[in-house]
């Protein structure tokens, strides 16, 4: 929009068109792009581009690059994924979150267009008895999404200084028979079963 002087002097500010600002956040590299491309030339194509525009992406969808991730290239872009992550080809059975972190791929577990994020912990600990690791699934749940959505410096992890909600388990957080010891929540302890000494 064109400026126009006022009584002040001073050039008024142009109109902001509020459709247009994660365009805006996206080239100033404030926020990546999600992009959805299932097929192998596509997902090349966006790759290709995205890389060398220097902008920060990260890519759903996936089916070709689930089973051969090498595709993807050397930029190793982020890939949200889910919520199946686990399907069968015939008597094989293809571990997507498996596959992207044997390839040395970054990846956040999602909630797709159907499932709501109680059930995340669901489809890691699935994950997690095909083949994914333990410590990868807790990750892709937490530091990977502050990454890959540019939030690590508020969210992600434990660290002074961050916002943080939090549950401490007796045993791995994803087994069955790990119980509930401790919930912290917005820096208050609501529940707390540990054992008094």
């Amino acid at each position: 929009a064109s400026s126009k002087k006022v009584d002040s002097g001073k050039p008024s500010k142009p109109n902001i068109d509020e459709n247009l600002e994660p365009l805006k956040a996206l080239w100033e590299q404030k926020i990546p792009a999600i992009v959805r491309s299932n097929k192998e030339p596509a997902i090349r194509s966006v790759v290709k581009w995205f890389t060398e525009k220097k902008l920060p992406f990260v890519l759903t969808g996936l089916n070709d690059a689930i089973e051969t991730p090498e595709i993807l290239g050397a930029a190793k872009p982020p890939a949200l994924l889910g919520p199946d992550l686990i399907r069968r080809d015939g008597k094989k059975i293809i571990n997507a979150a498996a596959t992207m972190a044997d390839a040395g791929l970054p990846f956040a577990l999602g909630t797709g267009d159907t499932a709501g994020s109680r059930y995340l912990p669901v489809h890691a600990s699935l994950a997690i008895r095909y083949g994914l690791d333990p410590t990868e699934a807790l990750k892709a749940l937490t530091l990977y999404p502050a990454q890959i959505f540019k939030l690590d410096d508020r969210v992600g992890s434990l660290k002074r200084g961050k916002d943080a909600d939090f549950v401490v388990f007796s045993g791995g957080p994803f087994e069955m028979t790990s119980q509930i010891l401790l919930v912290v929540v917005n820096g208050r302890v609501v529940i707390d079963r540990r054992e008094k000494k």
